[in-house]
């Protein structure tokens, strides 16, 4: 298992997001779900959360202010909220408070929630398939080898 990763291989080849298991029996069946849910399910249910009625609500605040002055900071505090009810740990809060911003950006530059969807599945799309394609974690008494672990 890896630690401080948003995912980490399980016993019987399941994965674990936040210490919680994904239910399978370790032959695979459970990535079409997981890459369904990664691709279509979280890019729809977030953006439309995050950038499509949090963000719209704080772009539209009070008038006066250049479009740029109401877009950072609208990015910023619904980049927070993303990253917050992610529960990845600690060390994954930057990382997910950056992506959120550009996310925000992306929907503000392009005036649709169809760019920051397309974004997001891609992102989540690539994250797992290096998940998957990432050899395993030495174990105790492993070493990494040039050709993998050995």
């Amino acid at each position: 298992m890896m630690n401080g990763s948003a995912l980490s291989a399980g016993p019987a080849g399941t994965l674990a997001a936040a210490g919680a298991p994904i239910p399978g029996d370790g032959s695979g069946s459970e990535r079409p779900w997981l890459f369904g849910a990664a691709l279509i399910g979280a890019p729809l249910v977030e953006e439309l959360a995050f950038r499509g009625l949090l963000f719209r609500y704080l772009r539209s605040g009070p008038g006066g202010f250049s479009t740029l002055a109401r877009a950072v900071p609208s990015a910023l505090v619904s980049a927070i909220a993303f990253a917050l009810v992610h529960p990845t740990g600690v060390l994954a809060i930057p990382v997910l408070v950056a992506e959120g911003f550009a996310l925000g950006l992306v929907r503000d530059w392009r005036g649709s929630l169809l760019a920051p969807m397309l974004t997001h599945a891609l992102q989540n799309g690539l994250l797992l398939l290096f998940f998957f394609l990432m050899p395993a974690a030495p174990g105790p008494g492993r070493s990494v080898g040039v050709t993998g672990a050995v």
